[in-house]
């Protein structure tokens, strides 16, 4: 009489993902220089917050609305140099809207009020 034995092998992958906070390189959104309680996308902003990946994540944002609640969270408005004129804060139903066209620039600006 011939027993076969069979062994069976089972290999097991683990995989770990550390994630690491966004140094924010590709942010756009910060408190504004020139307007109070303002987040805005404007290039207009101090060169030494450019200077450190530390200083860059403290001050710009992912979103307006990140950048608001972080800094301003009873009252904020937004200004966004980028925005078509037609799709003006199309995202803020209950937000007041004025669009402005200046040399070829269109700014968006709405209040949040929480």
């Amino acid at each position: 009489t011939t027993t076969a034995a069979t062994t069976t092998t089972t290999t097991t992958a683990t995989t770990t993902t550390t994630t690491t906070r966004n140094m924010c390189t590709d942010c756009t959104w910060h408190e504004s220089v020139t307007s109070s309680q303002t987040c805005t996308n404007s290039p207009t902003y101090p060169p030494s917050w450019d200077e450190f990946p530390m200083a860059r994540a403290h001050f710009f944002f992912e979103t307006p609305d990140e950048c608001c609640d972080t800094r301003f969270p009873e009252a904020c408005t937004v200004v966004d140099v980028d925005a078509p004129a037609a799709s003006s804060a199309a995202s803020t139903a209950s937000a007041t809207t004025a669009a402005t066209t200046t040399a070829a620039i269109t700014t968006t600006m709405y209040q949040r009020r929480h």
